[in-house]
């Protein structure tokens, strides 16, 4: 059993596996890229760590710096203050630098060794000079070669420099990890470039304030060269700050610093005087000078400390982002693992064991058909499954043919019923147009009305027939179109009693309404469709009681929505023949009847059920029947009709009376091939008092038509030669050359669908009736032109 499983258990397998894998190795990658995000992260925090400690080198440095240049020449009441300081700084400097080193030691490849090299020469220089400040200071031997002021300088300031170019090397480590960080170092740099120059400035101008000398040349020349450096920094810092992300916290500190800055050393301006001044009187002493020059740097370092505090914050949140992506990485990848395992146990006991069941199953119902193979006995589930495939292309080619006939059959019993209903529609037109013109004929006698009137009712049934073909045929079709107008259903329901009413007489039936609160409401639908269903049902209800009442009840639903209702309940009950319950699900079947003695006895085709439940079902609505033999049946259908209170009634309906004789005259063309057409329709145009000519074919009406001005053009659609369609299209193109009045055409034609309807709007026409046409409707149509 394994070997026959294994081959497409192996392929599911190996699909499975591969899918596992296209979701298991992004994932993969991504806890690959969280871990080197972490480890950047943290030679991120180190490098910082390391610079934030040679800033702080500097930071001294400079403080050292002026405070040795200051102790020298100080008053004794604030020299011990400055020696204090200056010892303080030394240490701090010595630490911090200390500091920067081990945190070096611990990485493991470290590019920047000959930078931080030349950093420790600078600083075993700058002891040598330190140690002379102290032998200076023991002895106060200054300018002697154990201590020379100038070289002082230029020491302190390439100690700071080495330190500076260590720093931009080695931030440079940072800058592929992450670009922003390296902008906030760099703008570090800037400032502790600015602090510099102020440190540098500080330290001369405090020796000569504590010599109370005026500064020589090159002395003037290093200050201006410093101040203008100061001046753009600061400017480049504040717009730098007032633009970046941090301004909120770094913009009071600038600003401070800043301020500071210009009024400390405004007090000196004199010294950039040009006159040369060889005994200066400060407005300020050494000490205040020294305390106001310190709180400007300290202000720098203030600066720089918070730029410092942002640059680790910022780090910070860079680890713990990484930190946070490794563990949610790692978290993806089980469930991920996890998953596929869980997909695989699913598909192997779900899956695989079931489809194996049924290829099994299937191979075991096609194995004995013509064709089939019995290699695949010893094969596994793949040959197996193509052979049942194959069965089931055979039957699947199979029931394609039988369809493809029963869809050609299905054209040729539409395009059949087409043509058979235009060829009994058009001498149907004669019999009911006789049938009209011999009705209103006077005078006639009793037997002469009855004749008439039964011939009026066997037209009348035979249409009926007709209209019942082509309705079925278009429900099974799919063929129709559905209209949402408005329309008055009180109305519609007088109507269908009316012409009910005479055959109930008859029959000496009660026929009673139940219609409710719907005579002020206004519906949206399709009001021939629902016609034909109450007409229908109705219909029937007469036909098959033959002592009792009938019953049609009208009830709205409402839907909660003032002035508004949703559905139409319509039920039509009677007291009729019933239907047996065993019948009840076949009576909406087409051409059946519950017995057969029904269509002998009460006539009919079986029809008109099956399309009433194919409307109701266009409509989107439901019919139901309740039946008891010898006591009556109940149909009730539930439509999905809008309907509205409405103001202002709808026009009263005026069928039932004959059309009044018009007084204003009318010149028509009748185009009728069909001589039998054209004396009715010829008898119905004088009745109407209505002048007419006539044309047989397509040519005699292009000729009367282009000499003779006529208001409607009656037109046949179907004719011998020209059509009806082509002879409108002749009719357009020469009104549209000659710039004539656009005359109105009317199509008649028993053909009766809704495109043809379409069909002869499309050519050009204005209107369209069918054969066999009320008189009235004729009537409408040719006065609607004037």
């Amino acid at each position: 059993m394994f070997i026959s499983h294994l081959s497409i258990r192996t392929i599911l397998l190996v699909i499975i596996t591969v899918l596992n894998l296209l979701i298991a190795t992004p994932l993969a990658i991504t806890v690959y890229q969280s871990l080197n995000n972490y480890r950047n992260a943290q030679e991120i925090h180190l490098a910082n760590s390391v610079l934030t400690a040679l800033y702080k080198v500097k930071k001294n440095l400079s403080l050292e710096r002026a405070n040795t240049l200051s102790v020298f020449y100080a008053s004794e009441p604030i020299k011990e203050r400055l020696k204090k300081s200056m010892l303080d700084n030394r240490r701090a400097a010595n630490d911090q630098l200390q500091q920067a080193v081990d945190l070096l030691k611990g990485q493991k490849y470290f590019a920047h060794a000959t930078a931080l090299a030349d950093v420790q020469k600078q600083q075993r220089s700058y002891e040598i000079f330190r140690q002379r400040v102290d032998i200076a200071l023991r002895t106060n031997q200054i300018g002697s070669p154990l201590f020379d002021v100038e070289a002082y300088f230029a020491a302190t300031t390439n100690y700071i420099q080495s330190i500076n170019n260590f720093i931009n090397e080695y931030s440079r480590t940072i800058l592929p990890y992450n670009p922003d960080l390296g902008r906030q170092l760099r703008f570090t740099y800037m400032v502790w470039e600015v602090s510099d120059f102020i440190g540098r400035e500080y330290a001369l101008l405090g020796q000569v304030i504590a010599q109370n000398r005026y500064p020589d040349a090159s002395e003037i020349e290093k200050l201006i060269t410093w101040r203008a450096q100061t001046h753009y920094g600061l400017d480049i810092i504040h717009r730098t700050t007032y633009l970046g992300t941090w301004n909120e916290s770094l913009l009071p500190l600038i600003e401070e610093a800043q301020t500071h800055y210009f009024m400390t050393f405004d007090q000196i301006k004199t010294l950039f005087e040009p006159q040369v001044k060889a005994n200066p009187q400060y407005p300020i002493s050494a000490s205040l000078w020294l305390d106001m020059a310190e709180q400007v740097i300290e202000t720098l370092n203030e600066m720089t400390d918070a730029v410092l505090k942002i640059n680790k914050t910022h780090i910070d949140i860079i680890k713990s982002n990484a930190e946070r992506a490794i563990l949610w990485s790692f978290f993806l990848l089980t469930c991920s693992f996890l998953l596929s395992f869980y997909t695989w146990w699913i598909i192997t006991i779900r899956v695989i064991r079931p489809v194996n069941s049924m290829i099994n199953a299937l191979y075991l119902e096609t194995k004995g058909k013509e064709g089939t193979s019995e290699q695949s006995e010893k094969g596994d589930e793949i040959a197996k499954l193509a052979q049942v495939l194959e069965v089931f292309q055979d039957n699947a080619r199979q029931l394609q043919i039988e369809r493809d006939n029963a869809q050609a059959a299905n054209v040729a019993k539409t395009e059949f019923l087409t043509n058979i209903s235009h060829e009994i529609r058009t001498p149907m037109n004669v019999v009911v147009g006789l049938t009209e013109i011999l009705g209103n004929s006077q005078p006639l006698t009793s037997k002469q009305s009855e004749f008439i009137k039964t011939l009026e009712v066997s037209a009348q049934s035979l249409l009926a027939l007709i209209n019942d073909l082509l309705d079925f045929s278009k429900i099974e079709d799919q063929n129709f179109q559905l209209e949402k107008i408005p329309f008055d259903l009180h109305q519609l329901v007088e109507d269908i009693i009316l012409l009910l009413s005479v055959k109930a007489k008859e029959k000496g039936l009660s026929l009673t309404t139940q219609i409710g609160d719907i005579e002020n409401l206004e519906f949206i639908g399709d009001p021939t469709r629902i016609r034909q269903i109450l007409l229908n049902l109705c219909s029937n209800a007469v036909k098959f009681t033959e002592k009792g009442q009938i019953t049609l009840e009208i009830q709205p639903v409402g839907t909660g929505v003032p002035n508004a209702v949703q559905n139409l309940m319509i039920r039509v009950s009677d007291t009729g023949i019933g239907i047996p319950a065993e019948k009840l699900g076949s009576i909406f079947e087409k051409f059946t009847q519950a017995d057969a003695t029904i269509t002998r006895r009460y006539g009919g085709t079986g029809l008109g059920l099956a399309i009433t439940k194919g409307l109701v079902d266009i409509l989107g609505g439901t019919i139901q029947v309740q039946s008891t033999i010898n006591q009556g049946t109940t149909f009730t259908v539930y439509l999905p009709l809008t309907g509205y209170r409405r103001k202002n009634t709808l026009p009263v309906s005026t069928s039932g009376q004959s059309p009044a004789v018009t007084q204003t005259p009318h010149y028509i063309l009748l185009v009728e091939d069909y001589h039998p057409n054209i004396i009715v329709t010829g008898t119905f145009l004088e009745q109407f008092g209505f002048e007419y000519d006539v044309a047989e074919n397509g040519p005699q009406a292009l000729q009367k038509y282009m000499t003779k001005d006529y208001d409607v053009i009656l037109m046949d659609v179907q004719m011998p030669g020209m059509d009806g369609f082509q002879i409108t299209n002749t009719i357009r193109e020469y009104e549209r050359s000659h710039k004539r009045r656009p005359v109105r055409i009317v199509g008649l034609t028993a053909h009766a669908s809704q495109k043809d309807r379409e069909s002869c709007l499309k050519s050009g026409m204005n209107d369209y009736l069918a054969k066999p046409f009320d008189p009235k409707n004729l009537y409408n149509k040719i006065v609607a032109a004037a």
